[in-house]
């Protein structure tokens, strides 16, 4: 809405009493009232104060709350942000109070990356250590106290690689060895079969042989008493 007081200009916020907004100047299909602490986009945007009217609207100031989110994920994990580095840059009041706290976020729930690890990725507690001692120097809040990608590569945790892990394949390799199982689980299946048939062929052989003799015998028999008759 324009301010007629101004002549159309934007106005300060100090030029009103209230911080709400009335709706008898609002037109159908246009904007809706907005209030101090009003969220939109799911809670990624909190109505912080009013700045003042323009020309066909007002204008407010609303904060970003996922960059707060996004910080307080990073000291749920690697814990609290040096003060130096939390107030040592540009932005660096919209997001902390004047002792390096999260000014949006009061709670914290400290959850180390070994712990996720263990807890979320089912990691042996030996293999979450060694990573956690690989990745949160790489992580750490200073940058001079970062290691170098050279230190990175002597590192333990790079070579050997912990004995309950294994090296990821590339999809492709993994059809290639799903694969390769299936024909060998096929020639196994075959070799299976070739020796059972093989089995029923000798024992149908004997039984064959047996019966063989048993003729001759009785055929010899019966020669005899012909004889002796």
């Amino acid at each position: 809405m324009a301010d007629e007081k101004n002549g159309g200009r934007l106005s300060d916020a100090s030029d009103y009493s209230s911080e709400d907004e009335g709706t008898e100047d609002y037109r159908r299909g246009g904007y809706h009232a907005v209030r101090v602490g009003d969220t939109f986009k799911n809670g990624s945007y909190v109505i912080q104060s009013k700045l003042g009217w323009g020309h066909f609207s007002t204008v407010w100031l609303a904060w970003d709350t996922l960059n707060s989110d996004h910080l307080a994920l990073m000291m749920e994990l690697l814990g609290m942000m040096p003060r130096k580095i939390a107030l040592g840059g540009r932005y660096s009041r919209d997001y902390f109070n004047r002792q390096g706290e999260l000014r949006h976020i009061r709670r914290l729930r400290f959850w180390p990356l070994g712990k996720v690890l263990m807890e979320k990725y089912e990691f042996s507690e030996e293999d979450a250590v060694a990573m956690q001692d690989f990745i949160t120097p790489i992580l750490e809040f200073v940058p001079e106290k970062r290691p170098t990608a050279a230190q990175c590569l002597t590192h333990p945790w790079m070579n050997p690689v912990p004995r309950s892990l294994k090296a990821s394949s590339s999809p492709r390799r993994l059809k290639e060895e799903e694969e390769e199982e299936e024909a060998r689980d096929e020639n196994r299946s075959k070799e299976k079969d070739e020796r059972e048939a093989m089995e029923v062929g000798v024992g149908n052989i004997a039984i064959d042989g047996s019966e063989l003799k048993t003729s001759a015998r009785e055929g010899r028999q019966s020669a005899r008493s012909d004889l002796r008759t």
